[in-house]
């Protein structure tokens, strides 16, 4: 009896090969949804200080294996209104291939009263797969201000 189950299981794995990969499946591949995200920041002088313009560098990776992004919008907020980009608070972007990346640079001024400290400002993200499918991310920066001294009289 052992032998006639032996010989079905060896007859249906060689009609039936299972493949074994260590790639990811297609499937898998088709289906993941491209991700643009913040990978890195700087400040032209390392800190801001209250009431003066800086510049700082946002790089932006599309992490995607295999699939470009277009149509992107990205915008630079800063929720207690401390930190304002200098002109526009945003940035049409027209494609990030995968893998790769792209740097917006741009001037920032803070406000004379801004409080010394570390200030959290969003990047938001808006773009389109190639099937044309809207997607949307935003990563959180934080920057560090050096408020003015107060003279005392």
């Amino acid at each position: 009896m052992k032998k006639i189950i032996i010989s079905i299981l060896c007859l249906v794995l060689f009609l039936f090969p299972v493949t074994v990969s260590a790639n990811e499946p297609e499937s898998e591949q088709s289906n993941s949804q491209p991700l643009l995200m913040v990978t890195d920041f700087s400040v032209d002088t390392g800190s801001i200080t209250a009431g003066k313009n800086s510049k700082i560098s946002v790089t932006l990776t599309n992490k995607h294996k295999t699939e470009e992004i277009k149509n992107i919008k990205v915008t630079f907020s800063a929720p207690d209104g401390s930190i304002l980009p200098i002109k526009l608070d945003s940035v049409h972007i027209d494609s990030v291939e995968p893998q790769k990346t792209y740097v917006w640079n741009f001037g920032i001024t803070t406000s004379e009263t801004a409080a010394s400290g570390n200030h959290s400002v969003t990047i938001s993200m808006q773009y389109e797969t190639k099937s044309g499918q809207v997607l949307s991310s935003s990563d959180n920066i934080t920057l560090n201000v050096i408020g003015k001294e107060i003279k005392e009289e």
